[in-house]
């Protein structure tokens, strides 16, 4: 099993599991729309200008799931999860929610697969830069990005993992 380059819904279980787990967290935490566009194959240009959060995954798959995604709309779905105006805000706040979302998105997929023998385990998400995240994220195939619409804008899990 490898999560690279272009692949659409129910081609395989995890691209699946990425996509209903994103999809509920957003709808669950954030009382938004979240809605799958496309995967993809990850480059420079479609991940540039966002902020971000990584974490590896070690177990039957290994690499990295992460999440890219604007400022401003990482202000806004972490201001509708905490109650408060995207104003509101400070950019640590953004930067542990974005964190914490993943984490959740990670969990919840992890949870999808257990009766799988899709077997893995998260650690703990860390904020990262672009630097990190192309050396993570765009290789020779470059990882999945996952792209969503959500409130008039999009985001991208990012999704670099090989069978352990």
């Amino acid at each position: 099993m490898e999560i690279r380059g272009q692949m659409e819904p129910g081609e395989q279980s995890w691209l699946e599991a990425f996509i209903l787990s994103t999809e509920d967290a957003l709808t669950t935490m954030a009382a938004v729309n979240c809605a799958y566009r496309e995967s993809i194959p990850l480059t420079t240009e479609l991940i540039a200008d966002r902020i971000y959060a990584t974490m590896p995954v070690t177990g039957n798959a290994t690499g990295y799931v992460g999440i890219a995604i604007y400022a401003s709309l990482a202000a806004q779905v972490i201001a509708a999860v905490m109650g408060c105006n995207a104003e509101d805000i400070a950019g640590t706040d953004v930067a542990g929610g974005i964190c914490e979302l993943l984490n959740i998105i990670a969990g919840n997929t992890k949870a999808r697969l257990k009766d799988t023998g899709s077997h893995f385990e998260i650690t703990p998400p860390v904020e990262a830069d672009a630097a990190s995240i192309a050396r993570q994220y765009i290789s020779e195939p470059p990882g999945v990005g996952i792209l969503f619409d959500v409130l008039d804008s999009s985001f991208l899990i990012l999704v670099n993992l090989q069978e352990g």
